[in-house]
């Protein structure tokens, strides 16, 4: 029987020291916990056991697990926007933290008296009644600089620049830093006063960009760290008589890296008749 507790939380706010200078701030956090709980009662019998039989034991079992999963995300920013006459710059840096947190504990109880209380509390009185199924801890961060421009000639000419910088905790630290910049230019010919008074012809805007991406989600948060995790069931080894859990190395590549994409586009826009019929082709 899972059950899901889950809150967020976000603070925000700007100032603005100078006319088109904007600082602006925000703070937010999402909270998760996770509960779960399984009860395999002797009433349900298993292949040939009928139910209630002495052979039932074994799979009469409990379980209960916890798991939190903390979210937080800083931002902090600057932008500018200013016009000079036909020259219009909207201009943006920025810095931005952001840290997960995930914790998960599952306890595991057998031994059950009979089927009246569905809790693991209620174990058997050895200590091997009560054992971990399951535990894991992991967090993983990330720290970007970022900067865009913005920028319009008499509305005919655009460009369109940005520039970041990530780390992620998830490599090593020589391959940390991954670097990732975009341009797009655009022509609007419609403002040219070659097509400015066009009657049917109402838009249309070249365009073309070019950006590179960087990917880092799905790799796990330690696979650049020989890390050692415990072997399956039944994989253990006779230490004084009592078995005793090994633990096996995990594959991984020290030197794993951003996966990065670069791509290229060209196209443009069209209206017509004052924008009732509208495309774009790339």
């Amino acid at each position: 029987m899972p059950s899901l507790v889950g809150s967020e939380m976000c603070i925000r706010d700007s100032y603005e020291p100078l006319p088109d200078l904007k600082i602006s701030a925000r703070l937010g956090q999402q909270w998760y916990n996770y509960r779960y709980f399984y009860y395999r009662p002797m009433s349900i019998g298993r292949n040939s056991t009928p139910a209630y039989g002495p052979e039932l034991a074994s799979y009469n079992i409990a379980r209960s697990s916890s798991t939190y999963d903390i979210d937080r995300l800083g931002e902090f920013t600057a932008s500018y926007k200013k016009q000079l006459g036909r020259h219009h710059v909207d201009a943006l840096i920025g810095y931005t933290l952001q840290r997960k947190t995930y914790d998960r504990l599952g306890v595991q109880a057998t031994g059950f008296a009979d089927d009246r209380i569905h809790e693991v509390t209620a174990h058997g009185p050895k200590d091997s009644d009560v054992s971990l199924y399951e535990t894991r801890k992991a967090a993983w961060s990330m720290m970007s600089y970022l900067a865009r421009l913005n920028y319009s000639f008499d509305s005919r000419y655009m460009l369109t620049t940005t520039v970041r910088q990530d780390a992620t905790s998830r490599f090593a630290k020589n391959v940390r830093w991954g670097t990732f910049p975009s341009v797009a230019l655009g022509w609007r010919m419609t403002e040219e006063s070659f097509l400015k008074d066009n009657k049917i012809l109402s838009t249309l805007k070249l365009r073309a960009s070019y950006g590179v991406t960087g990917q880092q989600d799905g790799i796990g948060n330690y696979n650049y760290l020989p890390v050692y995790n415990i072997s399956q069931s039944g994989a253990s080894s006779l230490i004084g008589g009592n078995p005793i859990h090994t633990y096996r190395p995990e594959a991984y590549v020290p030197d794993r890296k951003w996966e990065t994409t670069t791509s290229w586009n060209a196209g443009f826009d069209f209206g017509f008749l004052q924008d009732r019929i509208t495309g774009s082709f790339d």
